[in-house]
C-alpha cells in the first residue's frame, strides 16, 4: 500500500517571497501583522494646502499589527516590495 500525506498547499510566492490576501493574518517574530485593506488615491487628505500632487497615485495600506508577547517592543521598520522588486520605505 502507497502512504499518502496531507500537506497544506504551498503558499502562493513572488519573486521568492510569500503572498498573502487581505485579511490574512502574518506571524513575524513577535509580531502579527493584517492589512484591513488598501487603496490608491491623487489626494493624501482632503485638506487642500497639506495635498501634494503625486508623481503617479498615493498607495494607501490600513495595517494592523498586534505584539503577541507580554513585554513592550518597537515595531522594526517594514517596506513594501512590488512586482518588479522595487522597494518603498
Amino acid at each position: 500500500s502507497s502512504a499518502q500525506t496531507n500537506s497544506a498547499p504551498a503558499r502562493p510566492q513572488v519573486n521568492g517571497l510569500d503572498v498573502y490576501k487581505t485579511g490574512e493574518t502574518v506571524g513575524v517574530g513577535a509580531f502579527g501583522y493584517q492589512v484591513y485593506g488598501s487603496w490608491y488615491s491623487n489626494k493624501l487628505s482632503g485638506n487642500q494646502f497639506l495635498d501634494q500632487p503625486p508623481d503617479a497615485k498615493y498607495l494607501f495600506v490600513d495595517l494592523g499589527v498586534v505584539n503577541g508577547e507580554k513585554e513592550a517592543y518597537t515595531i522594526p521598520p517594514f517596506k513594501l516590495i512590488d512586482q518588479n522588486n522595487a522597494e518603498y520605505e
